[in-house]
């Protein structure tokens, strides 16, 4: 099955960013512990000036509690695009999430890059997201030396 997760507050310098994740959604039985589990996710950044798309597509969720999925592709005529509904399938579950809040051991840390400046609130001290951005700068580091 498919799981997607949209990180928002993924740059303190530019706040609308988000991310979008698409990936495997694992079940319970694979979680198993001893299991060994490899996820394969697709991450796109996604840079608007304003927050009025993805408000605007997050209202329509909640309002419907579904959304589709389908390839498409833009006319360089019309530069309208072109959708494959027929290609497309519904989802109803959608991970909507803070990048501050992503720790280490989480399904949603793929998403979380070295470069990542996330938005963390004043009030939390203990952001998850702290530890992870320290182990991957160190790899990123140990990697380049």
């Amino acid at each position: 099955m498919i799981r997607i997760s949209i990180l928002k507050g993924i740059d303190t310098d530019h706040p609308y960013w988000y991310k979008a994740l698409i990936g495997t959604n694992p079940n319970s039985q694979e979680m198993k512990s001893g299991n060994t589990i490899i996820f394969l996710t697709q991450i796109s950044t996604m840079t608007p000036t304003n927050p009025l798309n993805l408000e605007g597509f997050l209202n329509s969720f909640s309002k419907f509690g579904y959304f589709n999925l389908a390839p498409c592709y833009i006319d360089l005529n019309t530069t309208k695009p072109e959708f494959f509904n027929e290609l497309g399938f519904v989802l109803k579950e959608l991970s909507i999430r803070n990048a501050w809040e992503v720790g280490i051991n989480d399904i949603d840390v793929t998403g979380i890059a070295a470069t990542d400046k996330p938005l963390i609130p004043p009030n939390v001290t203990d952001a998850p997201v702290v530890e992870v951005l320290k182990v991957k700068r160190s790899r990123e580091h140990n990697l380049s030396a």
